[in-house]
């Protein structure tokens, strides 16, 4: 099971070297990563609930228009095995995104309080940064898939 090097489970999703005991497992690890993500992300809640709703309304957007996309990147109808690949490449995805997130979560935080924004530019840049992550998730979830009908 890869945790980081998502080219080489590419490599083995299109050798057909991927178990059904690895498909369980990275359905696991990958329902275990967003439920932590989730209950981080509660330990600070939203102040305001104007830029949750844009953030939650840009989320649908990006995951209808990303997994539509990533489903086309696979061979649309014709396609074969999307539900397994997208699954087991999101683990390592997300496992990269939620480090990667924290990280230029940190530096962007130390930017906008040197710059002493106001909470709205900051809640704007934060919820903008969110929804960029998310459309980065997608189009490396694309490229992966493509990568193993390749």
């Amino acid at each position: 099971m890869y945790f980081w090097k998502t080219g080489s489970l590419a490599e083995d999703l299109k050798n057909n070297k991927v178990t059904e005991r690895n498909f369980k497992n990275y359905y696991l690890a990958s329902t275990l990563l967003g439920m932590i993500s989730y209950y981080l992300a509660m330990t600070a809640p939203p102040e305001n609930m104007t830029m949750m709703l844009i953030e939650a309304i840009g989320s649908i957007g990006i995951t209808v228009f990303g997994i539509g996309f990533a489903f086309k990147c696979n061979g649309g109808d014709s396609g074969s095995n999307f539900i397994n690949k997208a699954l087991c490449l999101s683990f390592p995805l997300m496992a990269k995104v939620f480090v990667a997130g924290f990280f230029i979560g940190v530096v962007a935080a130390g930017f906008m309080e040197a710059g002493s924004l106001s909470q709205q530019v900051i809640e704007i840049a934060y919820t903008a940064l969110g929804l960029l992550i998310q459309v980065i998730f997608f189009w490396r979830l694309a490229v992966h898939i493509q990568r193993v009908n390749a």
